[in-house]
């Protein structure tokens, strides 16, 4: 069984997602769902990094598997590329 975490990136600021994505890891969870809008949904969501960043640094910093919760990307390799895994030829 996969267990994983959701990081709601409305609601922290990209250093929080950072420790809470190495808390999921710290704790054995396989993978992590990160939200990916480019703005809060109401006022009481006062943050909304930009997500792109974010994941990068959640990839340098901790070996989950990131998905987003919004952007379709399509295929993995292209996926990959973006997130920094992999280099383009």
């Amino acid at each position: 069984m996969c267990i994983g975490y959701f990081l709601a990136s409305e609601e922290f600021k990209p250093d929080e997602l950072v420790r809470q994505a190495r808390l999921a890891e710290d704790h054995a969870m396989s993978g992590i769902w990160i939200s990916d809008h480019f703005h809060p949904w109401n006022g009481e969501q006062g943050q909304s990094p930009f997500v792109w960043t974010t994941i990068g640094v959640v990839l340098q910093a901790t070996n989950l598997h990131v998905s987003t919760a919004v952007t379709c990307l399509g295929r993995g390799d292209f996926r990959r590329r973006l997130a920094g895994r992999e280099r383009a030829p």
